[in-house]
């Protein structure tokens, strides 16, 4: 069957077409493609994080009560966010440093709007992430803080991430 306007099947197997369609596909579909990519990759502002840099969000947590978040809507799993007072990037800098002094914690990744932290128990070594994420526009931090391994942390997530809070609260970085 052959559509009006459409090209016949043996127009597409010809030599004479071949290069007909080959400048079709490039002046019409591949050349606005390569400018797009171009244009869009000159226009990025250099005050941004590279995306490739940081997460979109973070995780909601699993059904197991080992982790605390503060974009999750189960009470169980929920915890405040923090805001940043004054400067969001001196203020982001020292929360980030107030990770790394946290006992047995090591920072594994850092963006200028996130932080991820291992944080290792004392007797049996096991692994917890602590993350945060800054949104640089309202200045608050999203916090998590997950085990690994297991169902329950008896609470060790949570009190991480609230004395964490009130350390920062202490030092007037946060509200």
């Amino acid at each position: 069957m052959h559509r009006e306007g459409a090209p016949d099947v043996e127009s597409f197997s010809s030599p004479e077409s071949g290069c007909a369609h080959m400048e079709f596909f490039v002046m019409k579909i591949l050349l606005p493609i390569v400018l797009l990519v171009l244009f869009a990759g000159g226009c990025r502002s250099s005050s941004l994080p590279d995306v490739l840099e940081a997460p979109v969000g973070l995780d909601q947590c699993p059904q197991s009560p080992n982790c605390v978040f503060s974009g999750d809507r189960d009470a169980e799993h929920a915890i405040l966010p923090w805001r940043i007072k004054g400067d969001l990037v001196t203020g982001w800098e020292r929360i980030c440093a107030e990770v790394v002094v946290l006992p047995r914690t090591t920072i594994v990744q850092k963006t200028p709007v996130y932080v991820h932290a291992e944080c290792r128990s004392l007797i049996f070594r096991f692994v917890d992430d602590l993350e945060c994420l800054l949104d640089p526009q309202s200045g608050v931090v999203a916090i998590r803080s997950s085990s690994r391994k297991g169902y329950s942390d008896f609470g060790v997530n949570r009190r991480r991430l609230e004395t964490l809070r009130e350390t920062l609260k202490t030092l007037d970085l946060i509200d």
